[in-house]
């Protein structure tokens, strides 16, 4: 396992400051952005200073990607694709893509992407032992790997001859894979010489994918071909649960047997490729190295049920307030609309005596005068 962590001597900051890159690059294919639709992520270094950062950077490229608004970022932002952090057991970490649901492949678009992939110094693939901080070129093939959790195989490739026509060298693969229903589905795909030049690695890949997807048949089109960047390798993928199967053609033509996919005249199956760690308690060592990556992975869990934690208390603490608010608002309304009316008749009968005693007061003050003049006439 390749070590990224901040203690390393080959840390993501030592990468950076090793090339002196503020950005890089890299390839993102799969179902929908691969070939001439692949997508590349450029990403910016200059805040970029351990792993967190690293994750966080490329993500940020991602969404950028899928923002542009071509099918080919449709695609990406339907496959989910996520730049995280692997921790072996051992503590080493790990710079990997992920997805859920889709099969894909990453390649390092330069050097300091290369080094951050764990190619360095004579380690290529990313191996941990005698590693430094100078990242190999690029143009190997370990610069590129296949998403795990993924059904996968591989088979070697050399690129298959353009001759006098009709003799260009052709192969026939055969691909099955099961549907839904659990029944076989089956297409033919024949790859031959091009018409101006030998087909590459990445000239089949792309004569493969094209047709797979014009099956439109769901089972097929969910395993896609992808190659290294030395063209010297087709890996084929798929994000089914089930397994698929590869018939190998003999092929022919000018140099019959001798291009194309190796392994002419076989049937071949995927296996799932995952990314993981075992853990061995068989030496001391060993053992506490498990019991450090097991308190590890329980700090961890334990950090993330606090933030859940916290997180619903203050949903719950929201909705509560909500509906407080909801209840003396209705109960305000109901006061409004719904008056007293028995204290209210009370208040109208007191103010209708007061008036009529107020007018009979009146009327007997008036009359006093009147009747001190018919006194007075009399």
């Amino acid at each position: 396992m390749y070590d990224l962590s901040a203690s390393s001597a080959t840390s993501v900051a030592a990468i950076i400051a090793n090339t002196g890159a503020t950005s890089t690059s890299f390839v993102l294919s799969g179902p929908g952005f691969s070939d001439a639709n692949a997508i590349t992520l450029n990403v910016g270094l200059t805040n970029v200073g351990d792993t967190p950062g690293l994750a966080t950077a490329i993500n940020a490229a991602i969404q950028g990607a899928e923002s542009t608004g071509t099918a080919a970022a449709q695609a990406l932002r339907n496959a989910n694709v996520v730049a995280q952090i692997h921790t072996g057991t051992d503590g080493h970490q790990q710079l990997e893509f992920s997805s859920s649901d889709t099969a894909f492949q990453v390649t390092a678009g330069d050097v300091t992407a290369n080094g951050l992939l764990g190619n360095l110094g004579t380690n290529t693939g990313g191996a941990y032992l005698n590693s430094t901080a100078t990242p190999e070129l690029a143009s190997l093939a370990a610069a590129s790997f296949v998403s795990g959790g993924t059904q996968q195989y591989s088979a070697a490739y050399t690129p298959l001859v353009l001759g006098a026509s009709p003799a260009n060298d052709t192969q026939t693969l055969t691909f099955t894979a099961l549907d839904s229903n659990g029944v076989p589905q089956t297409a033919k795909v024949t790859i031959a010489g091009g018409l101006a030049a030998n087909l590459s690695g990445a000239g089949a890949v792309a004569a493969i994918n094209t047709a797979l997807q014009a099956t439109d048949n769901p089972a097929l089109q969910e395993i896609s071909a992808s190659t290294d960047p030395t063209g010297g390798t087709i890996t084929f993928t798929s994000s089914s649960n089930s397994k698929f199967t590869l018939s190998i053609g003999l092929e022919s033509g000018t140099s019959a047997g001798t291009t194309g996919l190796a392994g002419p005249n076989t049937v071949h199956s995927s296996s799932l490729v995952v990314t993981g760690a075992s853990a061995s308690v068989g030496d001391q060592a060993s053992a506490e190295a498990a019991v450090t990556a097991l308190a590890t992975a329980v700090n961890t869990l334990g950090s993330a049920q606090a933030v859940v934690g916290r997180g619903e208390n203050e949903f719950n603490y929201a909705i509560n307030l909500a509906s407080s608010q909801n209840t003396n608002l209705a109960t305000a309304e109901s006061n409004i609309r719904d008056a007293d009316l028995a204290a209210e008749a009370a208040n109208l009968t007191k103010a209708q005596i007061l008036l009529q005693a107020g007018v009979a007061a009146l009327a007997q003050a008036n009359s006093a005068p009147q009747n001190i003049l018919s006194l007075l006439k009399s």
